[in-house]
């Protein structure tokens, strides 16, 4: 996909630049109506001037195809003080550049150059524009150089197939469907009063947006735009009204016979252009589907079924009247092949909802194009001349960003649907004279049987979810996710550390050891036989917030997974003589555990900040503890994790939702129904302060660790201490930064954060060499305390917040990830799709709410630090 401007330019706000350049801007408009916008930045010596016309092809009337371009050739042809020439010599002496564009709807010039020049280029450019002296002798050589332009492009196929796209969607009468460039006829025909005529009615004051970015004074510059802009004409440009495109009412093909070596299937929609809502879930649309290796139609067309040679996408957005493009290259002997599946993969958003990753993906994508392209002043002027020219002013930049988030996967299958039907669909099949192609009636026959498919299997809510409530209680969650055949699954019961009593310490880890460990139809060694054969994963999980079976099947196995996965819930065997071995396991982990220098520091933290409380304990239990549980014990665990309310099922991946449903409705049938409340050891009082130091001659480092306890995972303040985790940890945070980088305190200096139903901690671990103890845990208090008493900067903020959602992002990758956090957020009440809004939440976020958290979280009273030194 190739982005269009306004997407690109809505982008910028990822990065911040609009807001934080507001109050730099100045916007001011002149007696004759020119809006002048003027931007310093003084970080290199350049400057780049911007005239942007609300003149564009569009705008020209029956016998003046082609002028817009042949007028924007002809302004530096020239002008009342500088024969034709000498005005680009005079440029490009003082160190700068100049070009110019014609679009549909608007005609860019600009000008770049060293800073010290600026008058004398703001000069030239202004008399390029207002004083321009449409030489006749200039006019008739100019024509042939568009002609030549002209034959340029015929010459190429991808050229004559785009002019073909247009014209066939838009109608070749509509503007938006006449080339930008004319035709040699009506090029031909220009005469030079066409040509000033044409300039005398769009060209004035208020029609034009000058805009001046980079290394100058405004209020030395202001009084030179006024006097080299005044000429213009003050009166309004005559209105413009766009008319609304042909529209046949069935879909079409068009075949383009010629000479080529390489056929390209092009299919397109008519689609609402700008101002419309409805731009921003087409924009997604086309970045998901074309833009990159993994969008949709390259992997599925070229990489899967080796149909295409290369694929894109694009959503254009002009004003009044947009286009959805996908095109697929390929050998001719593959067309009559790839036709059907490439329709049938153009509308799979449909049916098949854009995944978490993808919206991210293309987020990610076209953020960095901006950031690239903001680096210059170049890149900065167009966009304040684009959204104010076209957009009704360049505060408006900042609407983008929140209308963008706002789009959901829900959204993209919506746009598309209603949209991309059949009756809209243009094909054009550009191949040899000889190759074989579809007819007509089969292109359209196969348009209304595809969209019909799609539109039957598309979600009705948001992310495409099945909700369902199974025979025993047990809530169902069903999420499509089709990019690979795999399921993923996750059965999660509300029943975690919390409720685990201290006699029986680690029965809770020795459950999930214990699970798949046998049942009535499988011994263990069968089991694990049969789940390696079909390239399967299962295993019991216990956490501090739940427990529970979790499973991954091939997309072709997911019958015989789902029998597997019902029959270890519904009939494990807990054996004696497997659960021994489980234990043997988890006594192995507890010896690991023992061995790590960091774990006595864990574990008085634990102590300390939840006495007397599980989650004060080791989860792995003791070897004491794990000597008395027994087989009967976990098969009256396991009992009252099947009959405990709130308990969720969450099935996500290539699936069919309706299918997963009715499978999972006979499986549990007979199933215990869900009666018992969930259960769990209330907490103490948070504790006072407290500091320890252990002793150990055989160590070589001293290790510091401090901490607090935080509120439950429910609060809103989670959502600032992860950001606030992010600004003190990683590479670029400040512990790193400083402890390490600055002052040579740490080799190692991290903060974590972990999140329960009933209270979280919040730590900071830090290994220093022996005598500096003092020194490094004074500094790491320093960076708490300024937590609490100054605001972080804005800067710093996006950084963390970006960090954060970037590497959340990546961590929900994997379908038994998505899985795991949705199952997660459903039982702490949450919500399925907390996850989805936690990202809303998390850019929410302003310096004072990560002040009040840190106020809240970081108070001395309640610390608890733990010193382990030779």
């Amino acid at each position: 996909m190739r982005f269009t401007l306004p997407l690109l330019f809505f982008f910028c706000l990822l990065s911040g630049p609009v807001s934080a350049m507001d109050s730099e801007i100045q916007r001011h408009r002149l007696d004759n109506g020119l809006t002048v916008i003027l931007r310093e930045n003084h970080d290199v010596p350049v400057v780049s001037f911007q005239v942007w016309v609300r003149a564009g092809s569009a705008y020209e009337l029956p016998g003046e195809e082609g002028i817009t371009h042949l007028l924007e050739h002809m302004i530096f042809k020239g002008s009342e003080s500088f024969p034709a020439g000498e005005m680009d010599r005079r440029i490009e002496s003082l160190g700068g550049d100049s070009n110019a564009y014609t679009h549909l709807d608007h005609t860019n010039y600009h000008v770049t150059a060293a800073s010290a020049n600026a008058p004398e280029v703001l000069e030239l450019l202004a008399d390029a524009l207002v004083n321009p002296a449409f030489d006749a002798g200039e006019l008739e050589r100019e024509k042939e150089v568009v002609i030549e332009e002209m034959r340029m492009h015929d010459d190429n196929p991808q050229r004559r197939l785009s002019k073909q796209v247009m014209a066939f969607a838009y109608g070749r009468d509509h503007p938006y469907g006449r080339p930008v460039i004319g035709s040699e006829a009506s090029v031909r025909a220009v005469s030079r009063q066409d040509i000033v005529n044409y300039r005398n009615r769009l060209y004035r004051g208020p029609n034009m947006v000058l805009v001046a970015s980079g290394d100058f004074s405004s209020s030395a510059l202001l009084p030179l735009i006024r006097k080299y802009f005044a000429p213009l004409s003050p009166e309004p440009a005559p209105a413009f009204i766009l008319p609304e495109p042909e529209d046949s009412g069935q879909a079409e093909l068009l075949l383009l016979r010629e000479e080529v070596n390489q056929a390209t299937i092009s299919i397109s929609w008519l689609t609402p252009g700008l101002p419309s809502p409805e731009v921003y879930p087409l924009d997604v649309a086309a970045g998901i589907m074309g833009e990159g290796v993994t969008s949709r139609l390259y992997w599925r067309l070229k990489e899967m079924q080796g149909l295409a040679d290369s694929v894109g996408a694009s959503a254009y957005t002009p004003q009044g009247v947009g286009l959805m493009t996908m095109q697929a290259s390929m050998d001719p002997d593959k067309v009559e092949s790839a036709w059907q599946p490439f329709l049938e993969e153009s509308l799979s958003l449909i049916a098949q909802p854009a995944e978490i990753k993808e919206l991210e993906r293309v987020r990610t994508g076209i953020s960095g194009e901006f950031v690239r392209s903001a680096q210059t002043v170049q890149g900065q002027a167009s966009m304040l001349g684009y959204f104010e020219l076209l957009r009704g002013g360049f505060e408006n930049a900042g609407t983008y960003l929140d209308r963008y988030r706002r789009v959901s996967s829900f959204k993209v299958s919506d746009a598309l649907k209603n949209y991309l039907v059949p009756p809209r669909l243009k094909v054009i099949i550009q191949l040899p004279p000889a190759a074989a192609a579809p007819s007509q009636e089969e292109v359209q026959s196969w348009a209304a049987q595809v969209w019909n498919k799609a539109a039957a299997e598309s979600p009705d809510e948001e992310m495409g979810v099945l909700e369902a409530s199974l025979p025993n209680g047990l809530t169902l969650l069903v999420v499509p996710r089709h990019s690979v055949p795999l399921a993923s699954m996750v059965l999660a019961v509300p029943h975690g550390l919390a409720a685990e009593p201290a006699e029986l310490a680690g029965i809770n880890q020795l459950w999930a050891g214990s699970l798949i460990r046998g049942n009535q139809q499988y011994d263990y060694e069968s089991l694990a036989a049969f789940l390696e054969s079909m390239a399967a994963d299962m295993r019991g999980f216990a956490s501090r917030n739940m427990m529970g079976l979790s499973a991954s099947f091939l997309s072709e196995n997911l019958e015989q997974g789902l029998e597997l996965f019902s029959l270890c819930w519904q009939r494990p065997l807990f054996a004696a003589g497997e659960v021994d071995k489980a234990r043997d396991e988890q006594r192995a982990n507890l010896r690991s555990q023992l061995d790590k220098p960091i774990y006595p520091l864990l574990q008085k933290l634990r102590e300390a900040l939840f006495p007397a409380h599980p989650y004060g304990r080791e989860p792995l239990g003791s070897g004491e503890s794990l000597a008395h549980i027994r087989s009967q014990d976990l098969q009256k665990l396991h009992q009252r994790l099947q009959t405990t309310q709130g308990s969720v099922l969450v099935v996500v991946g290539d699936v069919n939702p309706k299918a997963v449903q009715l499978k999972l409705e006979h499986l549990f049938a007979a199933a215990p129904k869900l009666s018992l409340q969930p259960t769990s050891y209330p907490l103490s009082p948070a504790p006072d302060a407290q500091k320890e130091v252990i002793a150990d001659d055989k160590m070589q480092q001293t290790q510091i660790l401090l901490g607090f306890r935080t509120p439950p995972l429910t609060d809103p303040d989670t959502h600032a201490l992860e950001v606030i985790r992010t600004i003190l940890g990683g590479m670029g945070g400040r512990l790193f930064s400083d402890l390490r980088g600055r002052q040579s305190l740490a080799y190692s200096v991290q903060p974590f954060y972990n999140a329960g139903m009933l209270a979280g901690t919040f730590g900071v671990y830090m290994s220093t060499t022996p005598g500096k103890e003092e020194t490094a845990l004074a500094g790491l208090n320093q960076h708490l305390d300024n937590l609490r008493r100054l605001p972080v900067a804005e800067l710093e903020l996006a950084r963390a917040k970006n960090y954060f959602l970037g590497v959340d992002a990546i961590d929900q990758q994997s379908l038994s990830a998505q899985a795991t956090t949705m199952a997660r957020d459903y039982i702490a009440g949450l919500g399925y799709d907390y996850n989805l809004k936690m990202a809303a939440a998390i850019r929410d976020l302003t310096p004072q709410d990560i002040l009040e958290a840190a106020e809240k979280v970081f108070d001395p009273a309640g610390c608890v630090t733990v010193i382990y030194e030779p």
